[in-house]
């Protein structure tokens, strides 16, 4: 510490800045310009001090102190020299991943539902619970050691909805804890508002559930998830999970199938702002792979920077709940309208390709013109010419985003 001319050394931090204050209140109070000017109004709080310190000691008088500080950022700034940090400082303070469900539901960490609408989302979402309530095994037939409560936040005003699945799958309402912003028991949570966030903390800081769960996303706002705002709340929503270290899952709806999507959903699908993906960790799909029988689900994960892929699950849901098996596979037949569909695509994904060549692979291949026509029409493919020479070729866009479901699907 550097003395200021004064007779009075500058203290480094604010623990020594309270002491040198105390020695000073015991001594009458500091001359008149001795303290720093970073005190403020130090006699505004000197009596305070004092009394507290002789009636609880200085551990007391140094909480009221700190309290003090805690108010001006510049005191902080100033008395608590920054530190800096190196990698290696943060494993005092995280641990490795841990699991609530291996491979599928990290503790820590955002994780994200996919499907599209009608699917059966939140039914899933709410037999994740039983688990947990119950002491049943996980849908992969792990074994399961937690046992709490969980905290179920419905955004779609749909609640009446969620508690007739609840009973028609046997789970313990009871246990199954629901927010109330404002106290109000109907009320939609909004994580966008001052009143939602607290709404969501608090239930989490009192009731200690070991899974959250929001359902959806696009209720949980009242923005446009397509802005640049999203990010903000889907930063939110994942420094929550690593601060509360719990296992936060919120589901969220897929754009539209276009024909150049995949057999599989891929990041390409998720609706709205490319950050929405980009804030979880792990996120996994439902669908239904055979057209003919929606009651058969697929349950997969389609990005995971956390652990190895799991392997696919299946499941149906029946009268009496549940039930889980090997995960169903597209039928094996191919219309001939799909195989022209797949070959146009196949054929067109790199550039352009005279329309003489496109025909010609199209005859060999079997497919009639009327088939190819029809599928050139559903992928929108521009018929053009150069000089002489007509092509073949997706727009620019198109070829964009096959590319991309292409590294999706290929880990990139």
């Amino acid at each position: 510490m550097e003395n200021g001319g004064d007779g009075m050394s500058e203290p480094a931090t604010y623990l020594e800045l309270f002491g040198e204050l105390v020695k000073a209140l015991h001594n009458g109070g500091p001359p008149e310009g001795t303290l720093p000017s970073h005190y403020g109004d130090w006699r505004e709080h000197a009596k305070v001090l004092l009394d507290i310190y002789e009636e609880s000691g200085a551990s007391g008088a140094a909480a009221a102190w700190r309290a003090w500080c805690a108010d001006s950022k510049d005191l902080l700034e100033i008395y608590e020299p920054r530190k800096d940090y190196v990698l290696e400082d943060l494993r005092d303070i995280l641990s490795a991943t841990e699991w609530l469900w291996q491979g599928w539901l990290p503790r820590g960490y955002l994780t994200m539902l996919v499907a599209e609408s009608g699917i059966g989302k939140s039914w899933f979402c709410l037999e994740l619970a039983r688990p947990i309530l119950t002491g049943t095994g996980w849908p992969d037939q792990t074994p399961n050691e937690t046992r709490g409560c969980v905290l179920y936040a419905d955004t779609e005003a749909s609640q009446a909805l969620t508690l007739e699945r609840a009973d028609t799958l046997g789970l313990p309402t009871g246990k199954i804890r629901i927010p109330s912003p404002g106290g109000d028991i109907l009320a939609p949570l909004k994580i966008d508002t001052q009143e939602g966030w607290s709404e969501l903390e608090y239930q989490i800081d009192t009731y200690k559930p070991e899974l959250v769960i929001v359902d959806s996303l696009s209720g949980s706002h009242g923005g446009d998830e397509n802005s640049a705002e999203i990010r903000g709340l889907l930063f939110n929503l994942a420094e929550l999970a690593r601060n509360k270290q719990i296992a936060l899952l919120v589901t969220h709806h897929l754009r539209k199938k276009s024909a150049l999507d995949g057999a599989k959903i891929d990041l390409g699908r998720i609706r709205g702002n490319t950050a929405i993906a980009q804030f979880a960790r792990l996120i996994f799909a439902i669908d239904s792979p055979d057209l003919l029988d929606n009651r058969q689900k697929r349950l997969y994960v389609v990005k995971s920077n956390l652990a190895e892929f799991p392997k696919d699950i299946g499941y149906m849901v029946t009268s009496e709940g549940i039930a889980y098996g090997d995960a169903p596979e597209p039928p094996s037949s191919e219309t001939q309208g799909e195989r022209a569909t797949r070959l146009l695509i196949e054929w067109l994904s790199e550039g352009a390709v005279e329309s003489a060549v496109v025909k010609h692979r199209a005859e060999r291949a079997g497919i009639s013109k009327r088939t190819l026509d029809r599928a050139k029409d559903e992928l929108a493919i521009v018929h053009g010419r150069v000089g002489k020479t007509y092509f073949w070729a997706f727009e620019e866009s198109q070829l964009r985003q096959l590319r991309q479901v292409r590294q999706d699907s290929q880990g990139g």
